[in-house]
């Protein structure tokens, strides 16, 4: 299987540019938000019913993926947001903490470009999948899907990667991924067929991309580059393109003067000897220069 051409250094947790790091920063910041939304409705409403309903109509609406093609068009950048939405501190804490446990493997294995590209394709498959489902009345949000895919696309690229080397050799990273798989789809017992099938769906997406990997196609490397770009366009650090020094004459494409040798009489007799020798063919172009402006000269 092709691996990256380039293996990208560790980076710390708190680098600028560590995009697991960044990832999980996001997240973080969305459920402070829906919270600081949500106490707001529980202190301005009568009662929990009133100020949950309120809460879901007038705020979340904006952050979760509505149920219907219709409403979605109404709210298209829902795709991106939903999956960082999270509603409950124990279902953030779980989803970043797996997060972290595999976005780490996977940027130790192949670098620091693939983990958002690849969490993107997870959460934005099972955003589709709900979807493609009839109207449950629901909305889809969590970071589920977009993990899924990181952990089985890190799994199938180096199954044998060992965590915690230390307690006899180490524990292989498929068994880890066997633990969270099950542990995921214990959980689906409590969801609906809407909120289940988008969570096995981040789990195909990322063996879809081991699998075009595999062929020798990246899938997130345009990602990836279009995030380069888009961190130059507003880079304060971006160094300003400055006018190349020799083209600042009245910019003409001709230099201001040219730099003509002196012709002595030494130069000339050194060339004269140099035909003598090995003819009139190895002389150079600034020597045949030298020589017919002896010439004109002398007429």
């Amino acid at each position: 299987m092709p691996l990256p051409e380039f293996y990208q250094e560790r980076l710390s947790l708190g680098d600028r540019k560590n995009a697991l790091t960044r990832l999980i920063a996001i997240h973080l910041t969305v459920f402070i938000t829906l919270m600081m939304a949500r106490t707001y409705f529980y202190f301005t409403r009568p009662d929990e019913a009133t100020a949950l309903g309120d809460f879901t109509r007038q705020f979340f609406t904006w952050f979760g993926l509505p149920d219907t093609w219709k409403e979605w068009l109404l709210k298209p950048w829902t795709l991106l947001s939903a999956p960082f939405s999270h509603l409950s501190v124990w279902t953030v804490f779980g989803n970043m903490l797996w997060l972290w446990s595999f976005g780490y493997i996977l940027q130790d294995l192949s670098g620091n470009r693939k983990i958002i590209p690849l969490f993107l394709y997870g959460s934005i498959f099972g955003c589709i999948t709900f979807l493609l489902l009839p109207g449950s009345n629901e909305y889809y949000f969590g970071a589920t899907a977009g993990v899924g895919a990181i952990a089985i696309a890190t799994t199938f690229i180096s199954p044998y990667y060992r965590i915690f080397p230390l307690l006899g050799g180490g524990i292989p990273l498929w068994g880890l991924t066997l633990f969270y798989i099950l542990s995921t789809l214990s959980s689906l017992n409590s969801y609906t067929l809407a909120g289940a099938l988008p969570q096995v769906s981040g789990l195909i997406a990322g063996l879809v991309y081991y699998l075009v990997l595999r062929e020798g196609i990246d899938m997130t490397e345009w990602m990836s580059r279009l995030f380069d770009w888009f961190n130059e366009l507003f880079n304060p650090e971006k160094q300003i393109r400055r006018p190349d020094k020799g083209k600042l004459y009245y910019m003409s494409n001709h230099p201001p003067f040219k730099k003509t040798a002196n012709v002595t009489q030494e130069r000339i007799d050194a060339i004269l000897d140099k035909i003598g020798q090995q003819g009139i063919d190895s002389l150079s172009e600034e020597e045949k220069k030298i020589l017919n402006r002896s010439r004109n000269e002398l007429d």
